[in-house]
């Protein structure tokens, strides 16, 4: 009898099988590569002098949960269907490259807003009203998926009208989302946004958030933050960015040029003595910003 020219059954099946890796591999790395270029675009982006647009969360669980709801709320519910490991993994592919894709595409929409395209403007407040309707159907239908983020952030997405009614659906999204009553992340201290080593100290802790597993940074404790700010400290540092350069920096730490000449013997400072002891002052600074900002959990809990 002629021997199949196409190969035996389980030939065939070794080689769909290894066909559907190397697709879905691919699939990975690409998907892989989109998240890794977005994330890069908000390594302390505010430092860089970059756009206004905050560092990649797609990692977060929002962003994962948000990434795949699809249902129509006038349709019946039905109960989902057991995935296979393929299908798995097309899907988280999916998210992951959705969410990359979303954030590539905001920032260049905001670029351009930024730089008076009025068509951008437009777009941009549209995206904002539509991603806020978004959230509050969420907060609304699956108050479950929102409340673990919610309850770690100091502030919320909502928009903003001269009727009191506006006024007093926000305050009822607040109550429901249980706005910033997790410290673990953000504390009540007396810490101001507007300050600049606040922000300073903001963007650091953000970058560190996003990059925690690549940093080996500990757990996230009151004692632990410390070693949070020095290691995104010296991660700024080893990027590339000097922080008594940056214009908004650059003057809380003018204070400290003087100060130190008398201690070092000399009675005029050489300009890489100015220069450190203004990046010293700064870091003084956005440390103890940084500390006022992060909570960290307790060692108990």
């Amino acid at each position: 009898m002629k021997k199949n020219s196409l190969g035996s059954e389980p030939d065939l099946k070794r080689l769909f099988l290894d066909t559907m890796k190397k697709h879905l591999d691919s699939t990975m790395d690409e998907a892989r590569s989109r998240h890794t270029k977005a994330r890069e675009q908000g390594r302390f982006v505010f430092l860089k002098g970059g756009e206004v647009w905050p560092p990649n969360q797609a990692d977060s669980p929002l962003a994962r949960e948000a990434g795949g709801v699809q249902h129509n709320p006038s349709e019946p519910a039905h109960a989902p269907a057991k995935a296979s490991p393929i299908d798995r993994i097309l899907e988280s592919a999916e998210r992951l490259d959705m969410s990359a894709q979303i954030e590539e595409i905001m920032s260049g929409i905001t670029r351009l807003a930024q730089a008076g395209d009025a068509r951008m403007v437009a777009k941009l407040h549209q995206i904002a009203v539509t991603a806020i309707g978004g959230l509050n159907w969420l907060i609304m239908k699956k108050p479950k998926v929102v409340l673990p983020i919610a309850r770690k952030e100091f502030c919320w997405p909502a928009l903003i009208g001269r009727k009191r009614s506006i006024k007093q659906t926000n305050d009822r999204v607040i109550k429901i989302i249980e706005l910033g009553a997790d410290e673990a992340l953000f504390s009540n201290r007396g810490w101001q946004m507007s300050a600049p080593s606040t922000q300073a100290a903001f963007d650091l802790f953000l970058t560190a958030v996003s990059y925690q597993e690549d940093w080996k940074l500990p757990r996230l404790t009151s004692k632990t933050k410390r070693t949070w700010f020095d290691v995104a400290w010296q991660q700024m540092l080893n990027d590339g960015i000097e922080p008594e350069k940056i214009p908004w920096l650059a003057a809380i730490g003018k204070s400290a040029i003087g100060k130190r000449s008398i201690s070092r013997g000399m009675s005029e400072q050489t300009d890489g003595m100015k220069r450190d002891d203004v990046r010293a002052e700064i870091k003084r600074q956005v440390r103890n910003a940084f500390d006022k900002l992060v909570a960290g959990r307790d060692e108990k809990e």
